[in-house]
């Protein structure tokens, strides 16, 4: 028997644990119900993407569906454990998938836990784990992707009323399909994220620092810093503010890299109980290319973010050597229901560097071209909360394809549907 398909046994397990937790529970309903939590989730999402990598006729459909179930145990008052499991799969999806949207059952996360990180208090948080730092921009476990990110280390965490402080040193967890996931060998995270809140300015200041460590066999040593700054705060209702400047140095490969970007995001929220639109206008900056001179690299790096929606609703690109200006506004139709519709404008920052995935790869690269413009993308989502635990969408994007990728031989426009139907307990 293959090792992971063992797995399936833990689910069992852990399913048959569920139960005697809620026999127990009924007989002592009090202690169960502070020792005790259960979660569960199953998603299905249907998409149905054209273009892909933006050429014509590379079109696919398929089905992603992902199951997870945790339990999370009270040990006493400072020490807590948890333990999920998850299966993902993409019937119909183009051979080979990658690991993060195929990945039989597995463990997700196994943690312990030591302390409480609430206001005063300090915890200790040791095993598999997701991280989720400041805007998500950096570092964040994105729950649009089948499978998520997760990572093997310790995160340290202190708070107080105005501060807090995290402290992360970690591995990123490699999901491999047919066998137990493993931390990829030779990759590191570690750094510092806080956050300052300042009520007189009603203002949010989180500075931070992270420093990716790559070392391969065979391969030169990689070191990255990435230090940034989130600027939060309530300008005059209902006007919300945030900036985000982040900037990175270091080795890249061959080259020197010195790379910035810069978020700048205000958002108009009506009162309460009305049913005018959120109004949203963001403007984002990557930088790209390489210095003539020196050869030194300005193509801003994707660490471990989460992009979807943030630089266009047909997730094709990544906040690196972009610039974009979207515009989204939100209505709320009734209770729980919501339809959101906008626009995206992304060209390159430089023309002379490439366009480039989520995942950070270069995808199109045409230093001939004269225009930096690659499209306008148009996108609405509808979204629904059906009942407590089950909530549905369906959305649709194009991408009308701009100079850039006419220039590059990719003419015509880039699809995006999708319908999904989430249930969580």
């Amino acid at each position: 028997m293959h090792p992971k398909s063992r797995s399936w046994k833990v689910v069992g397990i852990l399913a048959a644990s569920c139960g005697l937790c809620g026999r127990a529970g009924a007989e002592e309903a009090a202690y169960q119900s502070q020792r005790f939590t259960i979660h569960g989730e199953a998603r299905a999402r249907w998409e149905g993407p054209t273009d892909l990598g933006f050429r014509q006729g590379a079109d696919d459909g398929y089905l992603l569906t992902r199951m997870r179930l945790s339990l999370a145990v009270r040990v006493s008052r400072t020490i807590s454990a948890m333990v999920e499991l998850q299966d993902a799969r993409a019937p119909g999806y183009l051979k080979p998938s990658p690991g993060s949207v195929t990945n039989g059952a597995d463990i997700r996360q196994a943690w312990l836990q030591v302390g409480t990180a609430t206001e005063g208090g300090a915890s200790l948080r040791v095993g598999r784990q997701p991280l989720r730092l400041g805007s998500g921009r950096i570092v964040w476990d994105p729950d649009w992707n089948n499978g998520g990110q997760v990572f093997d280390g310790a995160l340290f965490t202190a708070a107080s009323r105005a501060a807090q402080v995290e402290l992360v040193a970690a591995s990123p967890v490699d999901p491999l399909d047919g066998a137990w996931d493993h931390r990829r060998r030779g990759v590191t995270l570690s750094g510092i994220y806080t956050r300052f809140r300042m009520k007189p300015a009603n203002l949010r200041v989180e500075p931070y620092f992270l420093v990716r460590g790559t070392k391969l066999p065979g391969a030169m040593a990689e070191l990255l810093g990435v230090s940034g700054l989130r600027l939060m705060a309530q300008a005059a209702k209902p006007l919300a503010l945030e900036l985000e400047y982040t900037a990175q140095s270091g080795r890249v490969g061959r080259r020197e890299l010195r790379a910035w970007g810069l978020v700048a995001v205000g958002t108009w929220k009506p009162t309460s109980g009305t049913r005018l639109p959120v109004l949203t206008g963001t403007y984002t900056y990557a930088s790209g290319g390489v210095d003539a001179a020196t050869g030194e690299r300005h193509t801003l790096q994707t660490i471990f973010p989460t992009n979807h929606l943030r630089y266009g609703a047909t997730d094709r690109l990544g906040w690196s050597n972009l610039r974009d200006i979207m515009a989204e506004a939100r209505w709320p139709l009734r209770r729980r229901m919501s339809l959101t519709h906008g626009v995206h404008l992304p060209s390159l920052a430089d023309g002379r560097d490439a366009l480039y995935s989520r995942n950070g790869q270069a995808i199109v690269i045409n230093p001939n071209a004269t225009s930096t413009y690659v499209g306008t993308e148009l996108y609405v989502l509808l979204e629904a909360e059906v009942t407590r635990h089950w909530s549905v969408g369906s959305g649709v994007a194009h991408l009308f394809h701009g100079g850039f990728l006419r220039q590059s031989g990719r003419p015509g426009g880039t699809t995006q549907p999708y319908l999904y139907l989430t249930g969580k307990f």
